[in-house]
């Protein structure tokens, strides 16, 4: 197992999330009219080639995630930094979509998706026994990253062309981000740790006991909010002025998860994590019941507030519940098994509701069933409370 200081360990939480807005699709989606002119496409094609990377990323995920309990901090970083970098040049000097669409799936796959898993399983584990009470102060990097790379992208984009930029990510993370976490991750130590238990295999996790009953309700907000959150321009568009609100809405959306993020220590320490995670999709659920039933104004800002904080909760105390689950030496390939669960309900529900508004039914009935599934995958997990209970 790894350990440093606090402040080196909260440190690099924060700085991996905010440079995973690197590697999400809004920043991505900056380049697309740039991109689409380039290669003569259109952003249908350019929307598949996001789908397709987030289902292909699900095998490199489950090995790369898991890859962070069996090798130093340092030494995984490194790797991800790397491989990321090559990914960024490969966007840069792509000759047409298929070497794109490589590299996108890479970007993806370590920016959106391992810069995260690394951060939040770092901040549980390099805390020890402060990680309940310290581990959400990382989240600042989602109010940072967001806030700040894709304005810095937007002016680039004025001045350069979308290779040259990519190329200038390349390099920044080769030249100057990989020697900066090298200095931050400088005195890591190794203690002694279970390697065997750290090398159980990570599948156990799908079929194990003690993860199912939560399975559900954590896949509850990606396979309904991923899905909504794509489509949104055309459900918010269908009313009235409803689309005029996305801009108060996302960022509304950001404050809340940011918000969770903080706050999920304190809740789970005082409730544990079985609590907080059995009742984590119940915010989403009262904003899709508002944005069923209530006015424009209250009901989109409703949906965006719900289901921000309940996508902090999910991204802070999965790793809780993990850990408490299956004890720190496993926690990485727990997570990235999750993960794995979680890219593909992403992938379904984005494909699922779009198949469901093209075929021009509105956006309620979701919203309610949505609110179904909550409350039942909710009473599994809660459930589970009375067989186990983490320490």
């Amino acid at each position: 197992m790894t350990t440093i200081s606090t402040p080196r360990a909260i440190a690099y939480s924060t700085a991996m999330i905010f440079l995973s807005t690197l590697g999400t699709g809004y920043f991505l989606g900056l380049f697309g009219p740039a991109i689409t002119a380039e290669f003569d496409t259109d952003q249908t094609t350019i929307g598949m080639i996001f789908a397709i990377s987030t289902l292909a990323a699900v095998v490199p995920m489950f090995y790369l995630g898991g890859l962070v309990d069996r090798i130093s901090l340092r030494a995984y970083t490194v790797i991800l930094f790397s491989i990321f970098s090559l990914a960024s040049a490969t966007i840069a000097a792509a000759p047409g979509l298929i070497v794109f669409a490589v590299g996108v799936l890479f970007v993806r796959l370590l920016g959106d998706w391992l810069f995260t898993h690394a951060a939040l399983t770092a901040s549980v584990r390099l805390l020890g026994s402060r990680r309940k009470r310290l581990a959400g102060l990382p989240a600042i990097g989602y109010a940072l990253g967001p806030s700040l790379l894709p304005g810095l992208a937007v002016l680039l984009l004025a001045q350069l062309g979308w290779r040259q930029i990519w190329l200038l990510i390349a390099l920044s993370v080769a030249l100057v981000v990989i020697p900066l976490f090298l200095w931050l991750l400088a005195p890591e130590q190794r203690v002694h740790a279970n390697v065997d238990g750290a090398r159980e295999p990570a599948k156990r996790l799908v079929i194990d006991r003690r993860v199912l009953p939560f399975l559900p309700v954590l896949m509850c907000v990606p396979l309904i909010f991923s899905g909504v959150l794509f489509h949104q321009a055309v459900w918010l568009g269908e009313r009235g002025n409803g689309a005029a609100w996305i801009g108060w809405g996302m960022g509304l959306y950001a404050v809340a998860q940011t918000s969770a993020m903080l706050m999920s220590g304190f809740l789970v320490e005082r409730w544990t994590s079985v609590r907080v995670v059995g009742f984590h999709a119940v915010p989403a659920a009262i904003g899709m019941t508002i944005a069923a039933l209530g006015p424009v104004e209250i009901n989109i800002l409703a949906y965006f507030l719900g289901g921000g904080f309940s996508t902090g909760l999910y991204f802070a105390c999965t790793p809780h519940l993990l850990a408490d689950l299956y004890g720190n030496e496993r926690l990485g390939a727990a997570r990235s098994a999750v993960q794995c669960v979680t890219l593909v309900c992403s992938a379904a529900s984005t494909v699922a509701i779009g198949l469901w508004v093209d075929l021009g039914q509105g956006i309620e009935p979701i919203f309610i069933g949505g609110v179904a599934i909550v409350v039942a995958t909710s009473a599994i997990a809660l459930g589970a409370f009375s067989w186990y209970r983490p320490g």
